[in-house]
């Protein structure tokens, strides 16, 4: 299998970040970011800190598409975010970093099932943030950031009434 061309997609990804980044107005600008960012994901894969960036960039991108109320499209990003962060959380379960970015994704996606009036896939996934989120202040109690996020996931479960 031949190798993709990296160096292609490297102005158009650094643009789409800026553009993605100083967005000042404009879909199209978000969906322009959004297209880089996918096509970036698939060429890097193996490159751990550019994933980590990348799945990033998918929470920004959904967080833009939510405001303009394109919740599938926003749901995509949130779910391409999620495919990364569970692989590198699964690479290295110790790393708490990427535990908390994992439990990210998971809150982001509640969100949008939450506006979209899915309530059961809105609890998955709030349940699956909470469970990340406890595990870690197992690992650190003294964490108060953590805490808040805790707090926050049970406070989202209790208005849902979930």
């Amino acid at each position: 299998m031949v190798e993709p061309d990296v160096d292609r997609y490297r102005a158009p990804l650094s643009h789409a970040r800026r553009r993605l980044r100083w967005w000042v107005g404009g879909l199209s600008v978000v969906v322009i970011s959004f297209t880089g960012l996918s096509i970036w994901a698939e060429i890097n894969r193996r490159e751990v800190v550019m994933d980590r960036t990348i799945a990033a960039g998918f929470i920004e991108a959904g967080d833009m598409l939510v405001i303009h109320g394109n919740l599938p499209a926003a749901l995509k990003a949130y779910q391409d975010s999620l495919v990364i962060r569970e692989r590198l959380a699964k690479s290295d379960p110790g790393n708490a970093s990427w535990q908390h970015d994992l439990s990210v994704s998971h809150m982001c996606l509640a969100e949008v099932y939450i506006r979209a009036g899915d309530r059961a896939a809105a609890r998955d996934e709030l349940t699956a943030a909470h469970e990340i989120r406890a595990r870690l202040i197992a690992l650190s109690p003294d964490n108060a950031s953590w805490q808040s996020d805790l707090a926050r996931v049970d406070r989202r479960l209790a208005e849902l009434g979930l």
